[in-house]
C-alpha cells in the first residue's frame, strides 16, 4: 500500500503519457487530413473523381494544400515516436538498426513530399515519395515477420499486420510499375488506386498497435 501511494504521488508530480494513443493518433490523422482535403478540393472543383486524383494532388492548390501539409507533416513527425514506443514496449522485435533507419527515412520522405509541391518541385516530391513508400513498407515488413508479443491478441494482430504489410508491398510495387509504364486510360485509374491502397494500408498498419498496448502502460517524465 505504501509503495502504491508512493507511485501515485510520483505520477502526480510527473508528466504522464499513455503510449497506446500515439499509434491511434498516427493512424487517424491521415484519414482525417485526406478526407478533409478531398472534400474541399471537390467542392472547389480542383479535382475530379473520373479519373481519380493522386493523393499528392491535394497538396497543390489552396486552401486544401495547407490542410494536407499540416496533416502529413504531423504524421511524419509521429512516425519516430511510434517506432520507438512499439520497439521499447516489446510489441515488435524486428532488426533494431533497420527499424531506426527506416523510421527516419519514412518520416523525412513523408514530410518532404508534403512540403515539396508535385507541380512546383516535381523531382524533390517524387524522390521523397519513393523514400517514404519504400522505407515505410520495409519497416512494416520488418515489424511483421520478426514480431513477438506477449498479449492475448497475439495471433490476431500478428497475422493482420503480416497481411497488411504483404498487400502494401504489392501495392507499392504495382505503383512503381505503373509509373514506369506509358500513360493511358488504364494507368490513369490504376495508378491512383495503387497509391490510395498503399497509403490506407500504412495508416491501418500503425493503427493496429493501439490494440496491443495496455491501458495501464504509461510513460512518465519525472520532474527533478
Amino acid at each position: 500500500n505504501e509503495y502504491k501511494s508512493y507511485l501515485r504521488q510520483e505520477m502526480k508530480e510527473s508528466m504522464v503519457v499513455r503510449p497506446k494513443y500515439i499509434p491511434l493518433i498516427h493512424g487517424i490523422i491521415p484519414f482525417v487530413t485526406i478526407a478533409t482535403a478531398v472534400s474541399i478540393s471537390l467542392y472547389l472543383g480542383h479535382i475530379t473523381l473520373k479519373p481519380p486524383p493522386m493523393i499528392s494532388d491535394l497538396g497543390v492548390r489552396s486552401p486544401e494544400k495547407y490542410i494536407f501539409i499540416f496533416g502529413m507533416v504531423t504524421t511524419g513527425l509521429l512516425q519516430l515516436p511510434v517506432a520507438w514506443i512499439v520497439e521499447t514496449l516489446g510489441v515488435v522485435r524486428g532488426t533494431v538498426r533497420a527499424n531506426i533507419l527506416m523510421s527516419i527515412a519514412s518520416s523525412i520522405g513523408l514530410i518532404g513530399l508534403s512540403l515539396a509541391n508535385e507541380c512546383a518541385e516535381p523531382e524533390v516530391h517524387f524522390a521523397c515519395a519513393i523514400t517514404f513508400f519504400l522505407s515505410y513498407t520495409l519497416w512494416s515488413l520488418n515489424n511483421s515477420f520478426y514480431e513477438t508479443k506477449v498479449t492475448s491478441t497475439r495471433n490476431t494482430f500478428l497475422n493482420v499486420r503480416r497481411v497488411l504489410s504483404a498487400i502494401q508491398l504489392a501495392a507499392v510495387l504495382a505503383l512503381a510499375l505503373l509509373i514506369l509504364s506509358r500513360t493511358n486510360a488504364y494507368t490513369q485509374y490504376a495508378m491512383p488506386m495503387a497509391e490510395w491502397l498503399a497509403v490506407i494500408l500504412s495508416a491501418i498498419f500503425t493503427f493496429t498497435f493501439y490494440f496491443d498496448i495496455s491501458k495501464e502502460c504509461v510513460l512518465a517524465i519525472v520532474k527533478e
